[in-house]
């Protein structure tokens, strides 16, 4: 998604949002943050060890958006600039993704609106 996000820089915004650790009992240096601030902390690294060029947000410590957003991990969403869901996928794949994309382009550029792209789930 990161060479995606670089792909489509200035076209398209893509946004990251950290929500919790997925495995935390797998690594010994990144336990579930217990603050907002190891939350933070934990983000930030994440960030830097991947040179991501997404936008990042960090969730609540509770998980409110993850949640809001189907609660399933790795997920991807496209939103169009209307603020419509055009496509959720139950695990991020770029490859996935990326038709999505030249749908709305192409649904746009012919002046028929967006349409809606197959959810993956």
């Amino acid at each position: 998604m990161d060479q995606m996000a670089r792909d489509y820089a200035g076209k398209a915004h893509f946004v990251f949002i950290y929500s919790r650790e997925a495995h935390p009992d797998w690594y010994d240096d990144r336990p579930a943050p217990t603050s907002y601030e190891e939350k933070l902390e934990n983000a930030r690294d994440l960030r830097g060890m991947f040179d991501s060029p997404r936008v990042h947000l960090v969730d609540a410590l509770d998980g409110d958006a993850h949640r809001k957003y189907g609660g399933i991990s790795n997920m991807s969403w496209v939103i169009d600039h209307t603020g419509r869901v055009v496509y959720k996928g139950g695990w991020t794949i770029a490859a996935d993704v990326q038709p999505v994309r030249a749908t709305w382009k192409d649904s746009r550029a012919k002046g028929s609106g967006i349409n809606k792209a197959p959810s993956y789930y």
